[in-house]
């Protein structure tokens, strides 16, 4: 019931569709407003306004102020590396997300789903110490080295300038490293 100032962005008369932003019409400065009182880290329910190949769009309404655009990149949805959003989110659906940055260019508030929980290879980095011994199987190879499987989604690089000149890999290959960076 609420009134509220948009731009419309596309008509299509044949398929009765219009498509409004309100982002046009919301100034830096009106942004800034909109995010006072926001926090990283802070938790916050929005409902989906639109779900892409790369992301989920929310429309973020808090009490007495002019709802601001939300986006979760296909990266923050999870934990575990998935290349489309899942079929379990919907249009209009309300989600629980936290807050991890503000876009003043795009004038969104920048959200991520899985760091509402604790990142599952955290407990397997605490195994590893520098100068561990530990062995990888080769899942790729790419320009600036070589990508190893550490089990359980942990994956480690052999840098280009680690591979000694006379040394050559291949996709399945078990290699023995030693960690020499923890990131």
């Amino acid at each position: 019931g609420k009134n509220i100032k948009t731009v419309i962005l596309e008509l299509n008369r044949e398929l009765h569709k219009i498509i409004f932003s309100q982002k046009q019409v919301l100034g830096v400065d009106d942004f800034n407003k909109s995010i006072k009182g926001f926090k990283i880290g802070q938790k916050i329910d929005a409902n989906i306004s639109n779900i892409t190949s790369f992301g989920i769009f929310l429309l973020i309404q808090e009490k007495n102020k002019e709802p601001i655009e939300g986006f979760i990149h296909l990266s923050e949805v999870s934990w575990e590396p998935i290349s489309a959003i899942p079929d379990n989110f919907k249009v209009s659906q309300k989600i629980e997300a936290v807050i991890i940055g503000f876009d003043e260019d795009s004038r969104r508030v920048l959200l991520s789903i899985k760091r509402l929980t604790v990142n599952p290879l955290e407990a397997k980095l605490k195994e590893y110490t520098i100068d561990k011994k530990i062995k990888g199987e080769v899942i790729k190879i790419i320009s600036a080295g070589v990508l190893l499987d550490l089990g359980e989604g942990g994956v480690g690089i052999i840098k280009k300038d680690k591979i000694p000149p006379n040394v050559s890999y291949k996709e399945g290959l078990m290699v023995d490293a030693v960690v020499s960076k923890i990131d």
